[in-house]
């Protein structure tokens, strides 16, 4: 917006010489429209500026404001590697494309989206267990949603997931990998329940679900 009210001067700079010559009546005429136009840019920017806590708000869902750190440096037992072309031969197309291309399924589409069954939600790929149904909440977002995760089966210390900075799309967001198998699994933001206030938002088509107890994970409401 403010490129535009930057440019509002030539660009009446131009219309007034394009006008010269014309009537005073005319000439008039055209002040009253650059001046329509100028009251209109400023109310534009001025509703712009008093949306400030909106823009903030879309911030505060990218890596800067998350206060989630960059995990992928930390060493993990247990990695699973496998090439390309093996990953192509285990899954489907579509986990394929998401989990291993980054990609994203379509909002709204996702099998485990409604599911509201008690139980674990696993890695498609490697099958780590990444969620606990209780930690399952409705964000409606289109996609499967969780404001906590599970502890790494190896390490307790560590959350079976890693974290990083994703700068794709022409956003900043923090992307959530499979702790073991690297898959992408979606991304978290700041904008969720408590306790966390997390909500990780994940893709479907990444996820298995596993019926059972769920007792991992006990939140402190």
């Amino acid at each position: 917006m403010l490129r535009h009210a930057l440019r509002l001067k030539p660009f009446n700079r131009n219309l007034i010489t394009l006008y010269h010559n014309c009537s005073r009546q005319k000439h008039l005429k055209l002040i009253n429209v650059n001046t329509q136009i100028t009251h209109s840019l400023h109310c534009r920017l001025f509703t712009s500026l008093n949306c400030g806590s909106n823009l903030l708000s879309f911030k505060k869902m990218g890596d800067t404001q998350s206060g989630l750190a960059d995990t992928t440096g930390i060493e993990r037992p247990g990695k699973i590697m496998l090439s390309d072309e093996e990953w192509k031969a285990k899954l489907t197309k579509q986990q394929y494309n998401v989990c291993r291309r980054h990609g994203t399924e379509k909002a709204w589409t996702g099998e485990l989206l409604e599911n509201k069954d008690k139980g674990i939600y696993t890695c498609a790929c490697c099958g780590t267990e990444i969620f606990s149904s209780s930690t399952k909440f409705d964000s409606g977002s289109g996609w499967p949603s969780f404001f906590d995760v599970l502890k790494d089966k190896d390490v307790s210390d560590l959350p079976a997931v890693d974290l990083r900075s994703d700068e794709s799309s022409g956003m900043v967001r923090t992307e959530v990998l499979c702790g073991k198998c690297d898959a992408h699994l979606g991304h978290v933001f700041n904008d969720g329940p408590r306790p966390t206030g997390l909500r990780y938002c994940i893709n479907s088509v990444c996820l298995k679900f596993k019926p059972g107890a769920t007792d991992k994970v006990k939140p402190e409401l």
